[in-house]
């Protein structure tokens, strides 16, 4: 970046920030995708990205579950479940199940 003042450098600055779409414009293009959702460890996140980016939690577990299959049905996949109760490997922390798999 060539800039030649500091108005020109927070100029640019502003234009980099337009251009980068939100956290909430990233998490409706993973539900468009229609791609799988894999993380480890992430159902806090995931209930944070729902509440946040989304709705409001709804009050029945069911709910959120349904509500969830329906935004991701490729399926949301939890490294850390399949390694521990799934595979059964010797640790489930992400480097382990990094190194090992």
């Amino acid at each position: 970046m060539c800039v030649s003042s500091m108005s020109d450098f927070v100029l640019q600055l502003d234009n980099n920030a337009l251009r980068r779409p939100s956290l909430t414009q990233l998490f409706h293009l993973l539900i468009e995708a229609k791609k799988p959702l894999v993380f480890h460890n992430g159902l806090v996140d995931l209930v944070f990205l729902y509440q946040n980016l989304y709705l409001n939690l709804p009050t029945k577990l069911s709910t959120f579950l349904a509500d969830v299959e329906d935004l991701f049905p490729s399926g949301v996949f939890d490294t850390k479940y399949i390694a521990e109760y799934l595979v059964r490997t010797k640790a489930s922390y992400l480097q382990y199940v990094f190194k090992s798999w």
